[in-house]
């Protein structure tokens, strides 16, 4: 089966097992969150490793690559890092332009950094792109513009 997904969607699954000790990490942090701050870092930052090297292991054509970066995105903004988060969600703008994610994502950051009107640009760049428009209008309705 192996060979066969490495068929089906590319190289980069050879390190998708990577993605999935991240994924195991992420859960780890949220039971870990209020009990021991160094475990918990720990975990966040052994997660965005095996994120990067799913990443650096994969090119754009990768079947998965948008939902890895958008969990990059996302891991970011819990470690809160805001300006590399900002950086994977233009990443992922510009990989998958109709893809909601990327836009949601960075109206996300922008709004938490104070900057509601860069927020609003870039959800209606979204708006013209995306081409879910349903899955796109679920995700956008999270941002809580003023």
């Amino acid at each position: 089966m192996y060979q066969e997904y490495v068929r089906r969607y590319g190289d980069g699954w050879t390190a998708m097992h990577h993605y999935c000790w991240a994924l195991v990490d992420i859960m780890r942090m949220g039971k870990l969150a209020g009990r021991n701050r160094a475990v918990h870092d720990h975990a966040a930052e052994r997660a965005l490793g095996n994120i990067d090297y799913v990443l650096q292991n994969s090119t754009t054509s990768f079947s998965f690559r948008p939902e890895i970066l958008a969990s990059r995105a996302r891991l970011l903004i819990r470690m809160n890092d805001y300006g590399q988060a900002a950086q994977t969600a233009q990443m992922l703008i510009s990989e998958g332009p109709t893809l909601p994610d990327g836009y949601v994502l960075l109206a996300d950051i922008l709004v938490k950094a104070g900057r509601t009107n860069d927020a609003k640009a870039v959800l209606a760049k979204g708006d013209e792109l995306v081409t879910d428009k349903e899955r796109y209008a679920k995700m956008r309705g999270t941002i809580k513009i003023k």
